[in-house]
């Protein structure tokens, strides 16, 4: 083995061979080498003299321990390599229950239950309930509490009154309903695999000091990320950094999930409680232009309750940060889609460019220009836009105004919101209309009593819908069907986790569907008309053109080459040449609705530091549809950018894109049939 030391810079070399009987901190800036020194670290421990059994390496995500084992592999030998425990928290726990889970009277082969499963158990618990206690109560709500008690550590017995009475009902009765029904069927949830073991140690000190034996060392990446009750586990396991020594590598800067129990003076705590710890911070970074550079550490500056660094790089290279203020969404997008154009028209790889964003409404925009572009695109972590379930729900109804007679459409419609028409009903009434030879619509009208007069509350709805259109008033019709059907309040109190972000894209689409009308009226919709069903039937041409976008997005889902879409929530750890920063709205990044203003800020430092040569950011001064556009303010995350960072691009015409050819709407018209 090389000496795992050689090849680094100063600091990182100083973290490498940190004393091997002490804890350390590594506070690790982005695109600084974090995985590089974590790597070479426990290479260096086995180099002197650390057998490779005895050091753990905790990491966040499976692709991160596997990026970890194949590193270690090159470095150290596949058997050597093999010898390690590496895994993510989770999974480490998961070990520990298995063997010493019949401590606490948990089998050896219990089985881990997914969210989906746990909500099943909380709705069989409903129905033992007193239906007046459990009338309106979500169990998504009930899980969402349970969870939030256990990533604290609190069993049913140890937890506090909760406010409202929902959550104390949740408290007093359903959470601990729900553990003895876990352990009935010897089941844990994913919180169990860390709070369990954390239980086990608390009870059995002994059981503690057996794991404890077992390590001499443990290294413990994005440590930013970790919750009380991880933080708590990683004592047990080291005993504090008393009996094996901690390596905590990390960025208080990059902590953006605290929505999920992170706390971003995790890493202070550490430094405080882990004896004798010393801390190495890693500033070079080997990524970003300079400007980029500049205009990160000045942002991140804003924030008081941080461990200062400043990042600083070799490179001399970079263009000035792009600041462009669109009218609206879709002018944005085209923007987007023009520059990575020109980008490819001088060589670059389609690979080279991501588009970032705080809310993943606002792909719909960049993924219809990148469509009319021709350029290939992934969108990472979620749907495509009009792959989404809200979005298919919304236009299922659009469908049935259009064509009542549309089967799967009224199937998917039919009971969302809630009707209380559920699948045996519409078996029923498939069954009727193979029977009669007709539409499940035809066949609704003919069925009478209770079940006849929800189909028909159905029925009406959409007749209200086709009323509101008359004929080819596409933006009354989406304001109806957003605003007026209950389809937001349904997805609030159905899935309240991801409601706010359901109705975000039902209003993304009403906003899509309004420049669709404008378009079309002037006779620029840029669609395959031959799609639709009435050429002069606006509702009919964006249908077919949703359907033409659906289809495009299946289909570049499949791609290898593509540029990458993606929340920035989901663009931690990734890296890229070109990168656009879209929505920098105030309201819309910072959110409206967060509570915490630091964490918005260190997500906009992760999503500048994601640029490796050049970083543009945009924002739309005009947002909403129909009757409802309203002005827009920038992002004050802009302002806090040094001035001479940033180059200001002025607005253009509106520029239509299509293959790789773009041109002015002015100066093309209506004659190639678009």
């Amino acid at each position: 083995m090389d000496n795992p030391e050689n090849g680094v810079n100063a600091p990182q070399k100083q973290a490498i061979t940190s004393p091997i009987g002490q804890n350390a901190l590594v506070l690790a800036g982005a695109g600084t080498g974090k995985t590089t020194v974590l790597t070479r670290r426990i290479a260096y421990l086995i180099k002197n003299g650390i057998h490779p059994h005895t050091i753990m390496a905790m990491t966040f995500t499976n692709k991160a321990a596997s990026e970890m084992r194949n590193r270690l592999t090159a470095m150290v030998g596949e058997e050597t390599a093999k010898s390690l425990l590496t895994g993510t928290f989770h999974s480490i726990g998961r070990r520990i229950l298995i063997k010493h889970g019949k401590s606490i009277k948990l089998p050896d082969k219990f089985v881990i239950l997914d969210e989906s499963d746990c909500l099943s158990v909380i709705k069989r618990i409903f129905k033992q309930c007193n239906s007046a206690d459990v009338e309106g109560e979500k169990p998504k709500d009930h899980l969402n509490w349970i969870r939030k008690w256990k990533d604290a550590g609190q069993f049913p017995e140890h937890t506090s009154p909760a406010f409202p009475a929902s959550r104390e009902f949740c408290r007093t009765t359903i959470y601990p309903q729900y553990q003895k029904e876990l352990r009935r069927v010897n089941a844990v949830d994913f919180s169990d695999l860390i709070m369990l073991p954390n239980y086990i140690f608390d009870l059995f000190p002994e059981v503690a000091q057996a794991v404890q034996r077992g390590f001499t060392h443990i290294v413990a990446d994005e440590f930013q990320d970790t919750s009380w009750e991880q933080y708590r586990l990683l004592g047990h396991l080291s005993r504090a950094g008393t009996q094996a020594r901690v390596m905590a590598v990390g960025d208080d800067d990059q902590s953006i999930y605290g929505w999920r129990g992170a706390t971003a003076n995790v890493l202070q705590r550490f430094l405080k409680e882990y004896p004798g710890c010393e801390m190495h911070t890693l500033e070079q970074n080997y990524r970003c232009s300079p400007i980029i550079l500049d205009a990160a550490n000045a942002v991140i500056s804003g924030n008081a309750e941080r461990l200062a660094k400043a990042l600083h790089t070799e490179r001399t290279d970079g263009d000035a940060i792009q600041i462009y203020k669109a009218r609206n969404r879709e002018a944005e997008a085209e923007r987007v889609a023009l520059e990575i154009t020109e980008g490819l028209q001088r060589g670059a790889s389609v690979n080279d460019f991501a588009v970032l964003y705080r809310n993943n409404a606002l792909s719909r925009a960049i993924e219809k220009s990148l469509v009319l572009a021709g350029i290939p695109y992934k969108v990472y972590g979620s749907l495509s836009f009009f792959q989404r379930a809200e979005i298919k729900d919304a236009l299922a109804y659009l469908r049935l105004v259009q064509n009542r007679h549309d089967n799967e459409a009224f199937w998917r419609a039919a009971n969302v919101p809630s009707r209380a028409i559920g699948d045996k009903t519409l078996e029923k009434l498939t069954e009727s209309a193979k029977h009669m030879e007709c539409s499940l619509w035809q066949a609704a009208s003919a069925v009478s009593g209770t079940v006849g007069q929800k189909l028909t509350r159905f029925m009406n709805t959409v007749d209200k819908l086709a009323k509101a259109y008359d004929g080819d008033h596409l933006d009354q019709l989406m304001d109806t069907l957003v605003n007026g059907v209950g389809l937001k309040e349904h997805y609030v109190e159905k899935e309240r986790e991801t409601g706010e972000t359901k109705c975000e894209n039902l209003d993304e689409l009403a906003q899509s569907a309004a420049s669709f009308e404008n378009k079309w009226r002037l006779g620029k919709s840029g669609i395959v008309s031959s799609l639709a069903i009435n050429h002069d039937d606006p509702l009919s041409e964006f249908l077919a053109e949703a359907v033409l976008d659906a289809d495009i997005a299946e289909r570049q889902s499949k791609l290898e080459d593509a540029v990458s879409l993606m929340s920035l929530h989901k663009a931690k750890g990734m890296e890229y040449a070109d990168v656009f920063l879209i929505g920098l709205e105030d309201g819309t990044f910072p959110s409206a609705r967060t509570e915490d203003m630091e964490e918005e800020r260190r997500l906009f430092y992760v999503g500048i530091t994601r640029a490796k040569h050049r970083l543009r950011i945009s924002w739309a001064e005009m947002a909403g549809y129909g009757f409802s556009v309203i002005p827009q303010t920038e992002s004050p995350f802009l302002q806090e950018i040094p001035e001479h960072l940033t180059h200001h691009a002025r607005p253009q015409s509106t520029v239509v894109l299509r293959g790789d050819v773009a041109w002015q709407r002015k100066e093309k018209n209506h004659e190639d049939g678009l």
